[in-house]
């Protein structure tokens, strides 16, 4: 699968972007919490093509 990465070094400030979401949207908090203990995805292989942005990168990671 190809990706493209404009620029690698600023994976610092999109991480600071993720963590913001994560500490200010409860439903995503949510969902992680609920999919931690239930697992729904388990086994499964999910591929995406989405315009990334902090929301659904974290949403990505839940």
């Amino acid at each position: 699968m190809a990706s493209e990465i404009r620029n690698p070094e600023l994976w610092q400030d999109g991480r600071l972007k993720i963590d913001w979401v994560k500490h200010h949207m409860p439903l995503l908090n949510g969902l992680e919490e609920e999919f931690r203990n239930t697992l729904p995805f388990k086994g499964l292989k999910i591929a995406l093509s989405v315009h990334l942005e902090a929301k659904t990168a974290y949403l990505c990671e839940v």
